[in-house]
Order: C-alpha cells, then sequence, then structure tokens
C-alpha cells in the first residue's frame, strides 16, 4: 500500500484532502473526511506491521472490510444530512463493494488492474470530498460577504433616552 510510489502519493494527497476537509468543510465532511483518515492510517498500519508478507487475499479482505467502514459511515452521515455529493459518495462505495467482490470470486481480473481500480475509486471519493468541502467554504465566505453587506446599508440603531427619566421601566 504504501510501498509504491501510488500508494505514498495516494497516502499525501488523502491526507492533505482530509485535513482541509476536517478545518474547512461543515459536519458532513468533517465526518467523511475522519471515515477516509481513519481507513487509509489502518491500512498504512496493517500494511507496515505485516510488511511485503501479506498475500494478496488478506489485502483483499482488508481493502473490503475499509470499504465497509466507509460505506456504514457514508449511509449513516446520509441519514443524517441529505447532501448531493454523499449520493455520489455512496454510489462509487457500492462500486468499490463490487470491485471487491468481484475480485474475491476471481472474475478473472489481476491484482493490478483490481488495485487500479481501485485507487481511481478511492481517488474519486478524495475528489468528491475536496469539492464539497469548497462548496462550503464559498457558502460561507458568501454568507459572510451578505452579512456584513446588510450590516452596513441598513445599521440598527437604538435611539438613547435624552434623560434617565425617559427609560421605560421593565
Amino acid at each position: 500500500m504504501a510501498h509504491t510510489l501510488l500508494g505514498q502519493l495516494g497516502f499525501i494527497l488523502s491526507l492533505v484532502v482530509c485535513a482541509f476537509a476536517l478545518l474547512r468543510g461543515a459536519a458532513a465532511e468533517r465526518f467523511a473526511a475522519f471515515l477516509i483518515s481513519l481507513t487509509w492510517v489502518s491500512g498504512i498500519v496493517v500494511s507496515t506491521f505485516l510488511g511485503r508478507t501479506i498475500s494478496s487475499l488478506v489485502l483483499q479482505y482488508i481493502f473490503l472490510g475499509q470499504d465497509c467502514i466507509v460505506a456504514i459511515g457514508l449511509l449513516l452521515v446520509a441519514l443524517r444530512y441529505a447532501q448531493i455529493w454523499l449520493g455520489v459518495a455512496m454510489l462509487l462505495q457500492s462500486l468499490e463493494l463490487a470491485l471487491n467482490g468481484a475480485q474475491m470470486a476471481d472474475f478473472g481480473l489481476s491484482f493490478n488492474t483490481y488495485m487500479w481500480f481501485n485507487n481511481t475509486v478511492s481517488y474519486s471519493l478524495l475528489a468528491i470530498l475536496f469539492g464539497a468541502t469548497v462548496n462550503v467554504t464559498l457558502q460561507r465566505r458568501r454568507a459572510s460577504a451578505d452579512a456584513d453587506e446588510g450590516s452596513h446599508a441598513t445599521p440598527w440603531v437604538t435611539p438613547t433616552p435624552a434623560h434617565p427619566s425617559e427609560t421605560p421601566a421593565h
């Protein structure tokens, strides 16, 4: 996983996108970033402890477990927050679970082809998370600019009484 250049680049890309989502995203983006970070870190830890002695079958089960964790987590987030990007993320996760099933059922995919498709789906999920976080950030800026504009256009001024006896009794 992290023993190849592609694996190391994937880890760095995942780290950057998830950090961006954790720092700038709304609750849904932060939770998704947490899930993705958790699965990437667990994959790195397992890969590091087992080293290159890990068989491709064991690696497939690890990927299946990680993908199930992300799919269930995204489902919970999708049930809580109704956002389009979560639906697309769920579709990608179902594709990844189907890919794991096809590889385990030995439909003739070579391990390298399986890894290429698996990485493509994973990077697509990162791209969706990045886009959702950028969207939330832009919405916040727009809302902040609108709020600033509104406060200068019609300021709310409370008249102060000229004499203390003019204050209303509570």
